[in-house]
Formats: C-alpha cells, sequence, structure tokens
C-alpha cells in the first residue's frame, strides 16, 4: 500500500486547513436571504446556513402541546435531527453540502489501499423487491425524481434522496446505478436531452427530507460514466426542479433553494434571475416556453409568473388566499389547454389540504375549485387532519384533458372535474372499497411518460405507475436497492439471519441472505437477533417501541417495551439503543431516559426495572464491557456515565461520570473483548481509545490518517490484534496494533454513509462476514481483513467413524500450520516467535505441526463435541489470525440388502434390511425415489404391484446419511428372451445393474 508520512509541517499545515474548513465550510456561493429569522422549523431545516439548535428550539416550540406526530411533519425533522445532531459545528452550523464530496476526494487523491486487504464488498439486498407480511404497501426506498428516455419506452431513470441516479432498460425489470463513485448523492431532477439521451442533467440533494445535501447540478456526456460538476457562479444548491427549453436543450433553468438560475450553454455558466429563496417547483407554460411559473417554501407559499423565459420574475397574488396557508405549494399545467395552471395550497396551522386552485389565463389569476375533503391526508373518505405536505406533495395534470388533475401527499386522489370533487386513486393500507389501489404511502412525484402515456409515481417505497389513468397501479420497484438502513442485527449462528430497521420502510428481515421480508411498517430501528435462540428476535420503531418475535427473524413482533408499557414510563431517542445481556440472553437493557434492565425478556409480558434515576436527556449510545459484565457505559447528549454494577439490584446500581472524547458526544462505544479498562469510541471526525474505562482517552489517528468526515460507528473484531473498523459517511476504514495509519476499506462498496457495522463470525472459521448497514444503498457484506500470514483456505472436518474425526485444509503461499484441539470453543492464539509442539497458553492441545494438508484424529468419544483451530505460520515463526471448526462424533452411513430384486409375474414383494452402521435412530425409506418418505421403520417390506424398473432411497438419522441403489428392482409381466450378446450398462452405486439396453439379459428364478 502506498502510503504518505505526513512531515511536522505538513501536519501544521493540513491542521490549518480542516480548521479553516470547519469555520468556512457552510457558506454557499450565491447570496441568500436569511431564512432562519422569523422563519417555521420546515423553512429552517433547508436552509444550508441555519444554525442547528435554533431549528431544533423552533422546532420543539412548535409541538409543545401537540401529540399529533403522526402524518403530521414531526417525523420530518426528527429524521434531518438524528442525522445532523453528531456533525453540527462548534457555531451551530452544519457542514457544508459539498464538504463530504471534497474531503472524500481529497483523501482519495492521497492515499492508495491494496485491493487485496481493502475488503471485498458485494451487496446483499434488497435487490429484488420485498415480500410484505404486514398489512400496508412495503417497498425498497423513497424515490424522489422520475424522467424518460425520449424514444425507448422502456428506458426510466429514477432519482434517491441518498442513492443516487438509477436506470433501467426493462421497464423496471433491473436497475442500474449511473453514478457510483458520487459520495451521499441525492437527486431531486433528472433531465434527459431529447435528442441525445447519452447527455444527461441531475440535480442534487433531498428537495423533500434533508437526507442528502444538495451541491447543485451534474453533467453527463456518456450516459453517467462519468459526470462533471456544473455548478460554476451557482455553488452548492439544492435542486427542486429543472427545466428543459423544449426546443434549445442548452437552455435550462434550476429552482433551488437559493434562488432561480437559468443557463443558455447547456451548464457551462449560470445566471441567477431570481435571489428569493427555497423554489421547489417550476413549469413552461405548454407551448410557449416563454411563460414561466414557479413556486417557493416560504410561509404563506408564493407564486411567481415569469414571460421572458425566466429572466425576470413577478409575484402573482390575484386569486392567491394567504391567510392561513403554509409554506408548500405545487404547479400543474396540461399541453390539452396551455391557459390552465393549478396550484394546491395547504393550511398553515396542519398542513392539511387548504385549497385547489385553478387559472384559465396562463396564470394570471386563480379561482379555488376546492377545499375539501383532506387529500392531504390518510384516510379514503378525505377526513382526519393528517398530512405531510411539506413532505410529500406533488401534481401533474393528464396531458390529453385538463380536466383530470392527480395529486399525491401521503396518498393520491383523482379529480376529473378540474379539482371540484376528488376520489381516492391509491391508499397507504387499503383499496378504498374497490376504488383505489393500496400503494406505499408519502408521494414526491408524478410524472407522465410521453411514450406510452403512463403516469408513473415516485413515492417512499420506490416507483408504481398506471396505465388506465389511475384505476389499478404497478409496482417496478423490485431490484432498485436504494433502502436507506438506520440499523442492523446480525444472527449469531447463521450468516443470512439479518433483521434491520429501515426509513420508512419498517423492518427488513431475511433467513437465506437474498429474500427480504418487510415484518413490521413505518421507519425501523435497531434490531437484535438473540445469539442463543434465533427464534427470540427484536426489533423497534421510533422514539421507543421494543418488539419480540418469538418464531424468528420472519415471525409476528409485539411490543414488550415502549413509554407507557409494562412499566416503562419514559421517552427515547429517535433510534432507542438497547443490548442483550453478552452472556445471559434473558436479561436486556434499554435506553430511555434512564437505563431500564430486564431479566426476563422472553417472558411474556417480561418486567422492567429502572437502573438509573433523575435523567432528563434520553440515552444515544449504550455499550456493555465483555470482559467485565459489569460495567456498562451510557452516552446522553454532552455526557458519557459508567456504572461497573450494572447486574446487581436496582437500588445497588450506582454511576460514575467519565470524559467525553475531546469535549465530543460519542456516536458509539466498543469495547476490549478481554480487558475490561479498555474501550473504543467515535466522536466527530475521529476514533478514541481509553485505558481506564473512560476517564481519559487518546486519538487513534494521530497521523490524521482518515479523512475528515463525520464517524457514525465502529466494531472490534475479537479474532485479531485490535483490529476495528469503522463507517463514516463515504465508507468503511480499518486499523489494527500493527498499523501505524487507516486504511480505506472499501473494495466494491459505493461512497455511502455507513450508519452500523457488525460481524458475523463463522463457526467454521472461513466465512466470517462484516455486514454494513448504508443509508441510500441497502445492506453490504465483506470478508474480513487479511494480511501477512493469510489462514489456511478450506479448513474442513468430516466424521468418518464414531471414534475419527478427518480434518483436512489447503496450504497458503507455502506456509506450514498449526493444528490444535479443544473440548471447549475456548483457544489461546500462539505468539509470533514461538514454536508450539503441546498446547497453547490460554487452551488448546496440539494435534499437528507442518506441511501436511489433513489430518486424522482418532480414538475419541463417541457423541462428543470437538472443537479445532488452524494457523498458519511463515518461516519466522508468524501466525495468520486462525481458522475454527467443530464437529461431532456423531456417526452413521446408511446403508441396506434386499431380499429378492427381480420378478417375471407382475407383482413382487420386497423385504429390505437395514444394513447402516454407526449410531442413528431414526430411519427414511423411499421406495420408488419420488422424493416421498414410504415408511420410517427399520426393516420394512414392500409390494411392487406394477411393473417397473425402482431406484431404492435410505437415509438414516434425519438425513445425516443416506444411500441410493439405482434400478435395484425390477419387475415384469412375462420373463424376457435371454441374448447372451446383451452387454450390462453400469449404475453409479450398488445396484442390480437392471440399468441395460433390451433385449435384456436376465432371468427370473
Amino acid at each position: 500500500m502506498r502510503r504518505h508520512r505526513f512531515t511536522f509541517l505538513t501536519t501544521l499545515l493540513l491542521l490549518f486547513t480542516i480548521l479553516w474548513t470547519q469555520k468556512s465550510f457552510s457558506q454557499v456561493a450565491a447570496p441568500v436571504e436569511n431564512q432562519s429569522a422569523g422563519k417555521s422549523w420546515l423553512e429552517m431545516i433547508q436552509d444550508p446556513n441555519v444554525n442547528f439548535y435554533e431549528a431544533k428550539s423552533a422546532f420543539n416550540k412548535y409541538w409543545a402541546n401537540r401529540t399529533d406526530h403522526k402524518g403530521n411533519g414531526y417525523k420530518v425533522f426528527k429524521r434531518w435531527e438524528y442525522i445532523n445532531e453528531a456533525r453540527v459545528l462548534p457555531d451551530g452550523k452544519l457542514q457544508a453540502p459539498e464538504y463530504v464530496m471534497n474531503e472524500f476526494n481529497k483523501y482519495m487523491s492521497k492515499f492508495d489501499g491494496p485491493s487485496s486487504a481493502s475488503g471485498n464488498w458485494t451487496i446483499q439486498g434488497p435487490t429484488q423487491y420485498v415480500i410484505n407480511n404486514t398489512s400496508q404497501p412495503t417497498g425498497m426506498g423513497r424515490v424522489n425524481a422520475i424522467a424518460f428516455h425520449p424514444t425507448d419506452v422502456n428506458t426510466i431513470y429514477i432519482g434517491a434522496p441518498s442513492g443516487g441516479i438509477w436506470k433501467t432498460t426493462n421497464g423496471g425489470g433491473s436497475w442500474e446505478n449511473l453514478a457510483n463513485n458520487l459520495p451521499k448523492l441525492g437527486v431531486s431532477s433528472i433531465l434527459i436531452h431529447p435528442v441525445d439521451p447519452n447527455i444527461i442533467y441531475i440535480g442534487t440533494g433531498d428537495r423533500d427530507g434533508g437526507d442528502a445535501p444538495g451541491i447543485g447540478v451534474f453533467k453527463t456526456i456518456n450516459g453517467g460514466i462519468t459526470w462533471n460538476q456544473i455548478n460554476n457562479t451557482m455553488g452548492d444548491v439544492t435542486v427542486g426542479d429543472m427545466l428543459m427549453h423544449p426546443s434549445d436543450p442548452n437552455t435550462i433553468l434550476v429552482a433551488t433553494n437559493v434562488g432561480i438560475y437559468k443557463t443558455t450553454n447547456g451548464g457551462a455558466t449560470w445566471a441567477l434571475k431570481s435571489g428569493a429563496y427555497n423554489f421547489k417547483d417550476i413549469q413552461f407554460k405548454p407551448g410557449d416556453p416563454t411563460v414561466v411559473y414557479a413556486v417557493r417554501i416560504t410561509t404563506p407559499s408564493r407564486f411567481y409568473r415569469s414571460t421572458n423565459t425566466g429572466d425576470s420574475w413577478t409575484q402573482i397574488t390575484s386569486g392567491l388566499p394567504t391567510t392561513g396557508i403554509g409554506s408548500r405549494m405545487v404547479i400543474g399545467t396540461s399541453p390539452a389547454n396551455p391557459n390552465c395552471v393549478y396550484l394546491v395550497q395547504i393550511k398553515l396551522a396542519d398542513g392539511t389540504f387548504a385549497n385547489l386552485l385553478r387559472s384559465n389565463d396562463a396564470g394570471l389569476s386563480f379561482t379555488s375549485m376546492s377545499t375539501s375533503p383532506n387529500i392531504m391526508g390518510y384516510n379514503c373518505d378525505g377526513s382526519g387532519t393528517a398530512s405531510q405536505a411539506t413532505y410529500d406533495l406533488c401534481i401533474n395534470v393528464d396531458p390529453t384533458n385538463a380536466n383530470i388533475v392527480f395529486v399525491g401527499g401521503i396518498n393520491t386522489w383523482k379529480s376529473i372535474d378540474g379539482g371540484a370533487t376528488w376520489n381516492s386513486s391509491t391508499n397507504w393500507n387499503s383499496t378504498c372499497g374497490g376504488t383505489g389501489t393500496a400503494v406505499h404511502a408519502d408521494h414526491h412525484v408524478l410524472e407522465w411518460n410521453p411514450l406510452n402515456g403512463g403516469l408513473y409515481l415516485g413515492h417512499d417505497g420506490g416507483i408504481t405507475y398506471t396505465a388506465n389513468g389511475g384505476t389499478s397501479w404497478t409496482e417496478i420497484t423490485g431490484g432498485l436497492p436504494i433502502s436507506q438502513v438506520y440499523k442492523l442485527g446480525q444472527g449469531a449462528s447463521n450468516s443470512n439471519y439479518t433483521v434491520m430497521g429501515l426509513q420508512d420502510n419498517g423492518i427488513g428481515a431475511t433467513i437465506n441472505g437474498s429474500t427480504f421480508y418487510t415484518v413490521n411498517g413505518g421507519d425501523g430501528g435497531e434490531c437484535i437477533i438473540d445469539y442463543a435462540n434465533s427464534n427470540y428476535c427484536y426489533d423497534t420503531y421510533v422514539e421507543g417501541p421494543i418488539r419480540r418475535s418469538t418464531t424468528g427473524p420472519l415471525g409476528s413482533y409485539s411490543t414488550i417495551a415502549a413509554n407507557g408499557t409494562n412499566g416503562i414510563d419514559e421517552t427515547a431517542a429517535w433510534i432507542i439503543p438497547y443490548f442483550l445481556h453478552k452472556t445471559d440472553h434473558l436479561t436486556m437493557f434499554a435506553g430511555y431516559n434512564n437505563l431500564w434492565r430486564s431479566n426476563n425478556v422472553t417472558s411474556s409480558p417480561p418486567t422492567w426495572t429502572k437502573i438509573s434515576t433523575g435523567e432528563t436527556s434520553v440515552c444515544k449510545v449504550l455499550e456493555q464491557s465483555a470482559a467485565d459484565l459489569g460495567v456498562v457505559y451510557v452516552v446522553r447528549s454532552g455526557s458519557l456515565k459508567r456504572t461497573d454494577n450494572a447486574n446487581d439490584a436496582a437500588a445497588s446500581v450506582t454511576w460514575a461520570a467519565c470524559t467525553l472524547p475531546d469535549g465530543l458526544t460519542p456516536t458509539y462505544l466498543a469495547t476490549h473483548p478481554t480487558n475490561a479498562n479498555i474501550v473504543y469510541a467515535t466522536a466527530g471526525n475521529s476514533v478514541y481509545k481509553s485505558t481506564d474505562k473512560g476517564l481519559t482517552w487518546t486519538t487513534m489517528d494521530p497521523n490524521i490518517s482518515l479523512p475528515a468526515l463525520s464517524i457514525n460507528c465502529l466494531v472490534y473484531d475479537k479474532n485479531s490484534n485490535e483490529g476495528i473498523y469503522v463507517g463514516n459517511q463515504t465508507g468503511v476504514w480499518y486499523k489494527n496494533a500493527t498499523m501505524t495509519d487507516w486504511m480505506l476499506f472499501s473494495n466494491g462498496l459505493p461512497p455511502v454513509d455507513v450508519r452500523e457495522l457488525e460481524i458475523f463470525y463463522d463457526p467454521i472459521g472461513t466465512q466470517n462476514r462484516l455486514k454494513a448497514a448504508t443509508y441510500g444503498r441497502g445492506l453490504w457484506q465483506s470478508d474480513l481483513y487479511e494480511s501477512g500470514v493469510l489462514n489456511p483456505a478450506n479448513f474442513t472436518t468430516e466424521v468418518s467413524s464414531n471414534t475419527q474425526i478427518d480434518l483436512s485444509w489447503s496450504l497458503t503461499s507455502g506456509n506450514n500450520v498449526l493444528l490444535a484441539f479443544n473440548t471447549s470453543p475456548t483457544f489461546g492464539n500462539p505468539v509470533n516467535g514461538n514454536s508450539y509442539a503441546t498446547s497453547l497458553p490460554g487452551g488448546g492441545i496440539v494435534l499437528y505441526s507442518g506441511s501436511n494438508t489433513s489430518f486424522n484424529h482418532t480414538s475419541l468419544v463417541p457423541n462428543t463435541t470437538y472443537y479445532y483451530k488452524i494457523w498458519s505460520y511463515d518461516g519466522a515463526m508468524n501466525y495468520s489470525a486462525g481458522s475454527t471448526a467443530n464437529e461431532t462424533t456423531t456417526y452413521s452411513l446408511a446403508n441396506f440388502n434386499a431380499d429378492i430384486a427381480v420378478s417375471c409375474t407382475g407383482s413382487l414383494t420386497v423385504n429390505f434390511t437395514d444394513a447402516s452402521l454407526g449410531a442413528y435412530n431414526s430411519w427414511a425409506w423411499d421406495i420408488d425415489n419420488n422424493g416421498t418418505t414410504d415408511y420410517t421403520t427399520q426393516n420394512p417390506a414392500h409390494t411392487y404391484a406394477s411393473p417397473g424398473l425402482y431406484t431404492v432411497k435410505l437415509a438414516v438419522n434425519n438425513g445425516a446419511s443416506e444411500i441410493i441403489k439405482e434400478n435395484l428392482v425390477l419387475v415384469m409381466n412375462t420373463e424376457p428372451t435371454t441374448n447372451t450378446g446383451c452387454t450390462l450398462t453400469s449404475n453409479s452405486n450398488n445396484g442390480n445393474a437392471y440399468g441395460i439396453e433390451y433385449p435384456v439379459c436376465i432371468r427370473c428364478h
């Protein structure tokens, strides 16, 4: 690996650059209004210059006396807060929009990791449309933008808020990412050149939820192979919408959070045409691109009109109500009536439906067509006061009939009379009595495909379309891996057992590693699979509910902990931290304001006890020491505390304050597997280590080899020499005790926000896996880091009798091996430079040392489990990390005999006699090898009534061993004619050789 060693002068220069960047990177290129002063929390979180704490204060004041959180925008802010709270700078500002990309590119230009040791990442899923086990439609991830190929109806493009831009060429059957190398890319608008579809523009940032920063406009001229950022004079803006001039593709208008920009040279330069902030939607007048419409998010929302192709703008107020009107508005037009313009307004008080306005004079004046029902809500009849229209709102008008209007919010509604009356077209959990289709909630974009007349809908679950005007809708999201994963739970006994929490797509679970199920809806959080009994699985909903399945990852989950449930009376963080005790799987710790403990978490119901008191701030991070089970750490905002007796009676549990690493609130903690004094933390852009239980901290990156990006998580590889993996805003990094610097461990992984890492330790030791939960690209996995002396490959064990186990392996790079066994899974590790002939310090009896590739372990005790570990070592006696395996000396070898096997009378009764070897107690006879068990007795008799040639199969010990005797039984009506010149054909095993060509060479006896 090529490494750059920093001189003292270089280090000072880099530190100065970082400090200067932190002071300056929250500035944008274009001048903007002060959005925060007197603005709503929604407007504030879309301001790149917002003070995080001021936005949080405005939000808390708005919601102080309200409890109607569901469907009213509450979750939009809480997601934004959760993502950004650990990334706030000392002045209260957030990272500048382009900061992540700049830091990642800076790192990649200086450091090269070896491909052989930098990970081998592949996506685990979901890569196929998830199977739904809930009562509401499921999904893959949010879609913000949709665009179409100019001539190929099957080629469609979508933009995801943190998953980038994707393309399908088969109508949604499969999808391809077009910008794998752009980190933290959110896309909210796409333009395709009408003549050369290899020219594509994307407007970046998450227009609706703030999941990714805006970094202006990008352009490709080769179909997405390479991209150029073309925000010269525009700066790092969030793009809400873009328009391409219908007859001049080089003229483009862009609605952004800092104003409206225009280019006439394909994006080479941009001119700011309106400096008002927060433009979200922009539309040409059909047939006359000199007239343009635009709307702003402000309170009340405002509508603007241009008559010179966007060069200047006039606010239109005629017929537009302003009293009690909220901040969001969207525009609808139709070529069927170019003078017709629709606007959707929402109420200031609660975001519910305020007005459907229509203009018949090209946007000069408007008339209200309807004010009810509440088409922003959940219900089929438009009742209720729910709305998320500040987050999900879109409109489109039928291009052939201007009276047909579709509006999307939580659901999609249709009007056929210009907005006077409404009927539900899609619903989040119902068919509305047969008038609608169940489609995932929260709708962000509606686009008509001019090639097939279909209406395509982008929502929080993916993309759906209707080919019949909304009568029915078809999902085409399968194969679009854009899931935004918060957290994951990895099974201990099976690598494929995984449960994970997703933004707005609930809880995903798999038991085969490829087929995913949705087992709960809404937003999902942290998940756990019981390491001792995988039938017990746990997932969470946001802000505290913990749910349990007793029938595995795909089972039915019920709430066992929440504010107001089973004695708990406190709130929790957006993503609640909780864990199972590391050796007692019946004990769970859960962090609300205080830390709660259940010692019977598998009971119905479990009981919960509060083991801290007086805390008013929610727990953010929890960790139990693997070396001292009484030690538990709790992180709250600005606080780190530790108890050394977490398992004692609640009244006896005591707490001590620890020091924050560099004064920063940790985002993740991990403990050393054998030293109770050592704990690791991620905070800010760094990884820290404490050797005194959190009283003092030192950085683990003194050379600043990590990029200056916020670190979300870490995991300690218990089989390594202090091997630690960390996940940050663009990938995974690794370091162990032998390495001076951190190395990039992201080979094959797109640059994406990694939210959690977990390791699956394979019992055999050859298939250990590192799992990564990414926010925007789903679940990924890689093998673990290996360098220097590598483990022997293909380490396998096989029982050859009830007193012998045969072991085999492949040598690597000419190294020798050290093989040891134990009657427990505990092994010591050989120390480099030493040789071992009898035993290992810490556990393990040496069986073999040398260059052979197999060993037969004999004279064993029947029905006993033996554990093995094997290491490679080189000429200097440097050892690999070691691979493990185990095997039980329960041996069986299936075999049987038949007393007669041929008949010429058309019927034959055969007596089968079990002749199996070893220890066994079950039999499964398939007397015609058709896949059905016919007998389970040891020595059955069977009558073959029909002529035929029969193969017989016996399996013993529930399938542990089986034998198939091909063409064993031959039943004929009459005796065949003997032909001494015929030739018998061979069988695969132990048959009677009746697989022959006629005339046959047999006689009946």
